[in-house]
């Protein structure tokens, strides 16, 4: 079952952050209510992947032409946003044409 599936079971009320998620959210110039809403739109959704070691969704929504924005979350009583962060359409498109799940820049 994926997660457009699990998510009609669910109210934007239901939605919880992490203090993680809040810092990262500050970070992005963000708000919790755009978070709430990209989560909630299904259509933008272009990439979902199950992480069986950590119960989560790695969930990948289109946000513009440059960039996507990527939610963690777990399911439970409530959807817990664990991280979010933005990444270009370049960089994802490396991500699932390699399989590589991590890529690191080096300073």
């Amino acid at each position: 079952m994926g997660f457009k599936d699990l998510l009609k079971n669910y109210s934007k009320s239901d939605v919880k952050f992490t203090k993680h998620a809040k810092i990262k959210i500050s970070q992005t110039m963000l708000n919790e209510n755009f978070i709430i809403n990209k989560l909630f739109d299904v259509d933008k959704l272009i990439y979902e992947e199950y992480q069986e070691s950590t119960k989560t969704f790695k969930l990948v929504y289109e946000h513009s032409r440059r960039y996507s924005i990527v939610i963690v979350v777990s399911l439970n009583k409530n959807i817990n946003i664990v991280t979010i962060y933005k990444t270009s359409k370049k960089i994802q498109k490396l991500i699932k044409d390699t399989g590589i799940l991590y890529i690191s820049k080096r300073f």
